[in-house]
């Protein structure tokens, strides 16, 4: 197995887990509770405060990881399910002043997303 094989290999672990930590974070956000790692993406929430548990830690560990594999393998980030959650995470942050409202749908359908981009080939 070449190296180029091996990165891919791993890309596509660490994807899976990513995939399966993210859900995990939309269904806290589904559930009412509290999402540290989305609470961290949008900054106004805690006046610059961020913090951080060791299930947040992880996932961004892991999402660091897969942003930097795929630059090294020169793949695109859009094609990566971190790219749904940043998307998420940025169009949350646009529903600050309407935090209940909109949310549990933009969660729904970013959850869907993601779970379409786990069941493609």
């Amino acid at each position: 197995m070449s190296r180029t094989d091996k990165l891919y290999k791993r890309l596509d672990e660490l994807e899976a887990e990513y995939i399966k930590l993210a859900e995990n974070e939309f269904n806290k956000v589904l559930s009412n509770q509290s999402s540290t790692y989305f609470s961290r993406k949008i900054p106004y929430l805690f006046d610059g405060k961020f913090y951080l548990n060791a299930e947040t830690a992880h996932l961004e560990k892991i999402e660091s990881e897969i942003l930097a594999l795929r630059e090294k393998l020169g793949s695109p980030v859009k094609s990566s399910p971190v790219s749904i959650v940043f998307d998420y995470s940025s169009k949350l942050e646009g529903l600050k002043d309407k935090l209940t409202g909109g949310k549990k749908s933009l969660t729904k359908e970013y959850q869907k997303k993601l779970s379409e981009f786990k069941n493609s080939p």
